[in-house]
């Protein structure tokens, strides 16, 4: 809830949303998590396309990037880079936002 000059609290809305079930840039297999990145977009864990997807603030299609079985969780750190559980490789992978890799463990 959000409280504006001491008023009753009102409630939040949706800024946008974006995509649809596809493969497609944009589209979307069983999105499993999403992190605000600084510039204002975000990166979408779309599981079962094997990927993440950055959109940007109006929710339109940046790049996707993946190397990945199936991308459960992610999230975005304060040096702009992408922490992903890659969860069919039991690992976590370290991504920039323009997807490429800078290292990865498990």
């Amino acid at each position: 809830m959000v409280r504006r000059g001491g008023g009753k609290p009102r409630a939040r809305y949706v800024l946008f949303s974006s995509g649809k079930k596809g493969n497609g840039d944009g589209e979307f297999e069983q999105p499993c998590d999403v992190a605000a990145l600084p510039d204002g977009g975000v990166a979408v864990a779309d599981t079962w396309n094997h990927r993440v997807q950055i959109l940007n603030s109006r929710g339109k299609f940046v790049r996707a990037f993946g190397e990945f079985y199936g991308p459960g969780g992610l999230a975005a750190a304060s040096d702009g880079l992408l922490y992903i559980t890659d969860t069919g490789n039991a690992m976590v992978k370290v991504f920039t936002v323009e997807g490429r890799m800078e290292r990865e463990w498990g």
